[in-house]
């Protein structure tokens, strides 16, 4: 059978001016045809306009104690984690759950999932952390390290129920409240020289473990924050509590709050909380899935399984066929892992698994990454910015991050030279030097740009832009019915800005703020839109208008010296067509080492020798929109 792998999902999306189709009408012979460029500019995404999803775990203390007595008898504590609920849960990509312990955790809610939106099952969960819970016996009050345990549990159920490619965006925060010691210690650590010590590692162990597992599971990352009620009567006791919380919050790349009075809690020391880790740049890769590796420099591959096209020919596989005897598992992985390429295989370690499922877009199908072992959940299993299918491809180490070794000692690292396209287990310099992709790449930094959020009554109006000097927050926008009228106010304002009439037949406008003055140009507060009449409301409507910072990293870049191959045509492909893929790879601040989401273009280039190739631009462009990540 033929396999339908990421490519032939990629072409199927929408993509943008490059693969569409009125490109390949133009076509003009070149001195260089068989080289192409690319060129475009890409941005990591960002967490909050994007909706990238958060799964926020409140673990809270219940133990009978200090805590409910003297230090928050009226139970403040829980009107505020009410209250903070309330305000996570406003962002649709927001689920949450909550977990009580004493000397026993409990899962409080949600009753059904690992996680929940559902506002009043959650509030009513946080407003029964206002019983205690009595001592199971002397020295067994307060076993928080059950409370974590219980939220690895919620953690590693919504983990195996993701889609890959949800996984891959998806962030975990874990909210420990704390309010005395672990009670009890472990029966390990009762024989210890320091009991306390040795308690102390063995929960900083715990944060440890779940964020390794966490990170190999192919999600984005977990945060394990602490709010620590100093309630005990004895300060040192504290002192001592909070030094052990302080590291476990660290190891969780997360918040320590300590509250010696419960009067100072506020909604705003709980909403760090809910921060997402911002996404930074860790690579960008050209590949041309057509051109296989070799020391003497790229060879031509019209299937696209990583074995040139001479080489299938010479061991009896099909060159016009990713998977020769079609039992699901390509030419070289079969080659690989010691597999006929001419036989039906039926590996045990495949069984179960749909073989044509590629659930990470990677090029590599679940089954064929099972029998590799490399991760089905993740396009870059060892995290070293060369995603699995390059390293596979290459016949170079995809388990083991070796992006920094040299091999074959010729001066070039591995990674540089798969970025090269370029054999790193040969001596190839001549090769490089004449094949080797050159890639231009101007970081730009951290760009925050004001981003409006869409409106919900107000649908005839569209593309709103913010001016550079408009406030981030709620503005409003007023529509008159009867004046046909649109007015706006800037959250900074006290009032509304002028009324501007709607044209009749719509258009674009701008709407200024009350303290808008013309000498300020873009630091004056406006925004622009395009308004079409025929979708405004039949009523008047005043509406707020949510304006946040989109905060990204963005790369721009050009990779040039992109060798093109005249393959053969196969099934749905013409002859000379190139399959160029770029792969953006994204990652937290805290785990740029540690593999994260990669979004990959596929641009497709025909070539026809000696000199012809469609598109023909000197730099072929490639739009944002075109990287596309599983979902």
């Amino acid at each position: 059978m033929n396999r339908v792998v990421l490519f032939f999902a990629l072409a199927a999306l929408p993509l943008g001016s490059c693969t569409d189709a009125e490109i390949f009408g133009r076509s003009a012979p070149g001195v260089n045809a068989d080289r192409a460029s690319f060129g475009g500019r890409v941005c990591t995404r960002d967490a909050v306009s994007e909706d990238l999803p958060l799964r926020l775990v409140i673990v809270a203390d219940r133990a009978d104690g200090p805590l409910f007595g003297s230090f928050d008898p009226a139970g403040e504590r829980v009107s505020e984690l009410s209250t903070f609920a309330q305000v996570a849960l406003r962002n649709d990509a927001t689920e949450m759950a909550v977990i009580g312990y004493a000397s026993r955790s409990q899962r409080l809610a949600p009753m059904d999932g690992n996680f929940s939106q559902n506002l009043s099952e959650l509030d009513a969960a946080i407003r029964s952390l206002a019983l205690s819970q009595s001592c199971a016996a002397i020295d067994a009050c307060r076993d928080y390290l059950e409370g974590l345990r219980a939220a690895r549990a919620l953690i590693e159920g919504d983990i195996a129920e993701a889609r890959a490619g949800t996984r891959s965006l998806t962030q975990y925060a874990v909210v420990l409240v704390v309010a005395g010691p672990q009670e009890p210690i472990s029966p390990s650590c009762r024989g210890e020289d320091d009991p306390q010590a040795c308690q102390s590692a063995r929960e900083v162990a715990a944060v440890e473990d779940l964020v390794g597992f966490v990170r190999d599971s192919g999600a984005l990352g977990v945060k394990v924050h602490v709010l620590h009620f100093a309630a005990d009567p004895d300060p040192a006791v504290n002192d001592q509590v909070g030094a052990t919380l302080q590291r476990m919050a660290f190891a969780g790349s997360g918040t320590y709050r300590r509250l010696d009075n419960v009067g100072g809690l506020t909604v705003s020391d709980l909403t760090v909380f809910q921060e997402r880790s911002p996404l930074r740049i860790k690579s960008l890769l050209a590949y041309n899935l057509n051109a296989a590796i070799s020391e003497q420099g790229p060879r031509i591959d019209s299937d696209s399984d990583g074995i040139a096209d001479e080489d299938e020919l010479a061991q009896g596989t099909d060159p016009l066929l990713r998977d020769t005897d079609g039992d699901g598992i390509g030419d070289l992985i079969e080659n690989l892992v010691r597999f006929d390429p001419l036989m039906l295989d039926e590996p045990a370690a495949c069984r179960g698994i749909d073989l044509d499922d590629d659930r990470e877009l990677d090029g590599l199908t679940d089954c064929e990454e099972a029998l590799l072992g490399t991760s089905s959940n993740l396009a870059d299993t060892d995290g070293d910015s060369i995603p699995d299918l390059v390293e596979v491809y290459a016949l170079a180490n995809f388990l083991d991050s070796d992006a920094e070794e040299d091999v074959d000692a010729d001066g070039t690292n591995n990674g540089d030279e798969l970025r090269q396209h370029s054999d790193p287990r040969s001596a190839d310099l001549e090769a490089q030097l004449d094949f080797g992709y050159r890639y231009d790449l101007t970081d730009e930094g951290v760009v925050r740009d004001l981003l409006p959020l869409e409106l919900q009554e107000l649908t005839g109006l569209d593309d709103v832009i913010p001016s550079r000097g408009t406030t981030a927050g709620v503005g409003l926008l007023e529509y008159t019915l009867a004046t046909n009228s649109l007015r706006w106010r800037d959250q900074a304002d006290g009032e509304f800005g002028p009324a501007v009439m709607i044209p009749p037949e719509g258009g674009e406008i701008r709407l200024t703020s009350s303290s808008f003055l013309e000498e300020e140009g873009e630091d004056g507060r406006f925004i622009e839109l395009t308004v079409d009449p025929a979708r405004l409301p039949p009523r008047d409507v005043t509406e707020p208008l949510r304006i946040i910072f989109q905060i990204r990293q963005c790369l721009s870049y050009v990779v040039r010296n992109v060798k093109l191959m005249d393959t053969l045509a196969i099934e749905g492909r013409p002859a000379g067509e190139n399959r160029i893929l770029l792969f953006f790879s994204e990652a937290t601040e805290e785990r740029l080492q540690d593999p994260g989401p990669i979004r990959i273009a596929e641009i497709p280039v025909i070539f026809t020798p000696p000199a012809a190739r469609i598109p023909a631009d000197a730099v072929i462009p490639v739009m944002e929109s075109e990287f596309v990540s599983p979902r």
